[in-house]
C-alpha cells in the first residue's frame, strides 16, 4: 500500500503511507495545519468489517498496515484542547452575532420611525399644497369670471353706440364709414350701383339700336299705339346718374365735416365693400405690425409668444415663414384672449 487517503469532515487529502503512528501525526498536523499538540490529540479509525477501529498505539497501527486498508478518518475528542478552545470560539462568536442582531433590530425600529416621520410630513406639506393650489384656482376662475362680466359690459356699451352712430348717420344721411389706412391723396371709388346702371345704359344702347333698325324695316304706326321702352329706360338711367353726380359732392362735404370735427385730414366718402368683405369683423384699436393698417379688419392673427404683435390676413401670408413663432386665429373680437401662455419646449 503506498498511499493513504486522510478524511477530515469530508476533506480528503492523499499522502504517502507512513511507517509509523508519529509520523502520520507529523502528516496531519503539516497537511491540515495543526500544531503538534493538536494533531497528538486528534483520533485516528478506520472501519473494517463495518467495525470502526481506533488506532492508538504502534501496534494498533502495525495492524492497519497488513490489512491493507487505503482510508482512515479523522476526528476531535471532546476532551481535547482543541475542541476545547473551539467551543469556546463559537460561544464567543455566537454572542457576537447576538449582540450584532440585537443592534440591527432597534437600528430597524429606528429607521422604520424615521421613515414614520417623514411620512406623516410629507402628507402634511401635500395637503398644505394641495390647499393653496385650490385657493388659487379658485382666485383664478373669480378672475376670469370678473374678466368676462366687464368684457359682456363693454360688449353691450359698443353696442348701444354704434346703434346711435347707426341713427345719427341716418340722420345726416350718410353711409358707415369704413376706418381706412390715412394716405396723402385718397382715391374716390365710385359706388357698385353706378357701375350696374352703367352697364344698364350699355344694354340699352345696344337695345335702341336694334330697335331703331327694327323700326327703320316696321312700316310707319301712330305714336299713341304703343310707348317706345327703349327711350323710357334711357332717360331713367340719365337721371340715375345725374342724381349720383350730384349727391356724391355733397356727402364728401358731410363727411369732411364730421372729420374735421374729430380732428382728422379731409377723407373723402367711399363706396361700401364688396359682398365677401360685408361680413368681416373689425377689430378696433389693434393695428398690424406688417403693413401697418389700423385697425384689423377681417381674420387677426395675434402672436402667442411676442407682446402685443398682430397680423392682418396678407402680411400673415406673406411672413409666416419669417416670424418663426405659432399664431393664433381671431375671427371676430368678440372671441379675443385676454391672456395668453405659452411655452416653448
Amino acid at each position: 500500500m503506498n498511499k493513504l487517503i486522510l478524511n477530515f469532515f469530508g476533506e480528503e487529502i492523499t499522502i504517502d503511507t507512513p511507517k509509523t503512528l508519529q509520523n502520520l501525526k507529523e502528516e496531519i498536523s503539516s497537511k491540515f495545519c495543526f500544531s503538534p499538540q493538536d494533531a497528538a490529540e486528534i483520533l485516528v479509525s478506520y472501519f473494517n468489517d463495518l467495525k470502526k477501529i481506533f488506532i492508538k498505539t504502534e501496534q494498533d497501527f502495525l495492524d492497519f498496515i497488513k490489512r491493507n486498508i487505503y482510508k482512515v478518518d479523522l476526528d476531535i475528542s471532546q476532551e481535547s484542547q482543541l475542541y476545547k478552545n473551539s467551543m469556546k470560539k463559537l460561544v464567543e462568536e455566537t454572542e457576537e452575532d447576538k449582540k450584532n442582531l440585537e443592534f440591527l433590530l432597534k437600528q430597524n425600529e429606528e429607521l422604520e420611525k424615521k421613515k414614520d416621520e417623514i411620512y406623516s410630513r410629507t402628507n402634511k406639506k401635500i395637503l398644505e399644497c394641495e390647499r393653496q393650489i385650490q385657493a388659487i384656482t379658485a382666485k383664478k376662475y373669480a378672475a376670469m369670471r370678473k374678466a368676462n362680466d366687464e368684457k359682456r359690459e363693454i360688449n353691450k356699451e359698443m353696442k348701444s353706440n354704434q346703434l346711435k352712430i347707426e341713427e345719427l348717420q341716418k340722420k345726416l344721411g350718410i353711409q358707415d364709414l369704413p376706418q381706412v389706412k390715412e394716405v396723402k391723396k385718397p382715391k374716390i371709388v365710385k359706388p357698385k350701383k353706378k357701375r350696374i346702371i352703367k352697364k344698364r345704359i350699355i344694354n340699352t344702347n345696344f337695345k335702341t339700336l336694334a330697335n331703331k333698325k327694327k323700326e327703320d324695316k316696321l312700316p310707319e304706326k301712330k305714336e299713341n299705339e304703343f310707348f317706345n321702352f327703349a327711350k323710357l329706360t334711357q332717360d331713367i338711367s340719365n337721371k340715375i346718374n345725374d342724381l349720383g353726380n350730384l349727391v356724391l359732392p355733397i356727402a364728401n362735404e358731410i363727411t369732411n365735416k364730421i372729420t374735421e370735427k374729430i380732428g382728422k385730414k379731409d377723407i373723402k366718402l367711399k363706396a361700401p365693400a364688396k359682398k365677401k368683405e360685408e361680413n368681416k369683423k373689425i377689430h378696433t384699436g389693434i393695428h398690424c405690425d406688417g403693413c401697418g393698417i389700423n385697425p384689423i379688419v377681417g381674420n387677426r392673427f395675434k402672436c402667442s409668444i411676442c407682446d402685443n404683435f398682430d397680423y392682418c390676413e396678407k402680411c400673415e401670408n406673406l411672413n409666416k415663414d419669417k416670424h418663426m413663432h405659432p399664431f393664433i386665429k381671431i375671427y371676430s373680437p368678440e372671441i379675443a384672449p385676454i391672456e395668453i401662455k405659452c411655452e416653448l419646449k
